[in-house]
């Protein structure tokens, strides 16, 4: 799985390490080490790699230095440990200067201390790692789709759950659905979504995949706007993302905020349906709280579709057919006037239609369906109307 650089740095044999850049990137995990006593320049992927340099042929090491942290930032690495000693006797000014304007973590290590002994503890704490973020992705399995038993709340709280904290469900998904075509991928949005998270000091998330979507628990860490908060971290995970990795557009569903872990389903349900919405807008990039899907979350209690749709076809069955039989548009027109709030030049603009022929079109619209557009009940079910429309995509 990976470590993170508080984990790396509290190993007994860092302990004499100190970091000599890039402070502000200590958020950045490491899934495993690289040992280049010269980079080679190839195509040779250093992707969330520690890179280990002990300037051995180097001869003029701090103009080739730069170019070695360039690459390597360049080809992903976590980071860079400078063995300090006969081949690099110091971390130049202007190598501590460039980390610190990359966010890119340079730690400078006594040549005595063996790397050998720092790679061998760190593969340690890998595996160890590697099998508690497992250990956590199957509690998570767990708590959506069984009954949360006493045992089952033990192993979350094994794993971090606190009764005291209050939690929220995600469910993070790519727009296009390449995540599930492709091969690590959706591995390396999780890389990103807990580097996020990580810079962000949290602990202990909750995940799982399903569908080529990544489904998180994650604690709420403050009593403000809750799509504030979800806007901020998407931020910081798409700009992770697509720096180290792919320019796809993500969007989030968010379930409600609970405190009993019996909940937890429930939350992650509701992010789902949250994220379908999304899709049924046929919206991208968007975040989407369960909370404020208003009344589309009646409808994802009505298990009838099909009484749904006739709800639809009783209230513009009428100007359905007229509009087939004369292929006409004003079942569209209707839907654009109504979500101009029923402007007649701002339904013109969004159109591209006279404003004339949109005044006929609304008189037309009325005469067909026998209402008053003007009336609040009529237009509630003509708005209602249109809402199934686009939640059955019909």
């Amino acid at each position: 799985m990976f470590i993170t650089y508080k984990q790396l740095l509290s190993m007994k044999e860092l302990n004499r390490a100190e970091i000599a850049g890039g402070k502000a990137g200590l958020y950045r995990i490491i899934c495993w080490y690289s040992i280049a006593e010269i980079v080679s320049y190839k195509e040779e992927s250093y992707e969330d790699k520690l890179v280990f340099v002990s300037g051995i042929g180097l001869t003029n090491y701090k103009q080739e230095l730069l170019n070695i942290i360039r690459y390597v930032i360049k080809k992903g690495a976590a980071g860079i440990v400078l063995e300090i000693g006969p081949f690099i006797h110091d971390v130049p000014d202007e190598i501590q200067k460039f980390a610190d304007e990359n966010a890119f973590p340079v730690l400078a290590l006594p040549y005595d201390i063996k790397v050998s002994n720092v790679t061998y503890a760190m593969a340690k704490i890998l595996s160890m790692q590697t099998n508690y973020y497992q250990g956590m992705r199957k509690v998570m399995d767990e708590l959506r789709t069984q009954t949360v038993t006493n045992e089952l709340m033990e192993k979350a709280f094994y794993y971090g759950y606190k009764s005291r904290e209050a939690y929220y469900g995600i469910i993070v998904e790519e727009d296009d659905h390449l995540l599930a075509t492709q091969d690590g991928v959706k591995d390396k949005l999780l890389l990103s979504f807990f580097a996020v998270f990580g810079r962000l000091d949290y602990k202990d998330i909750f995940w799982s995949e399903e569908n080529g979507c990544l489904m998180f628990i994650v604690a709420w860490r403050n009593s403000g706007n809750l799509k504030q908060e979800i806007s901020k971290y998407m931020t910081l995970l798409e700009k992770d993302w697509h720096s180290k990795y792919y320019k796809w557009s993500l969007s989030i569903g968010v379930g409600s905020v609970f405190h009993d872990i019996k909940d937890a389903a429930l939350s992650l349900e509701q992010a789902k349906k949250a994220l379908y919405m999304i899709r049924q807008c046929h919206k991208r990039h968007e975040i989407r709280i369960f909370e404020d899907t208003g009344i589309y979350r009646l409808f994802f209690e009505y298990n009838d579709s099909s009484e749904l749709e006739n709800i639809y076809h009783s209230v513009l069955g009428d100007l359905l057919e007229y509009d087939k039989k004369n292929d006409a548009e004003l079942t569209k027109t209707l839907e654009v006037f109504l979500n101009c709030n029923c402007n007649i030049s701002l339904t013109s603009e969004t159109m591209n239609v006279h404003r004339n022929t949109i005044k006929y079109r609304v008189k037309r619209i009325q005469e067909i369906l026998n209402l008053d557009i003007a009336s609040n009940n009529q237009c509630f079910n003509l708005r209602l109307a249109f809402k199934i429309k686009k939640f059955l995509r019909i």
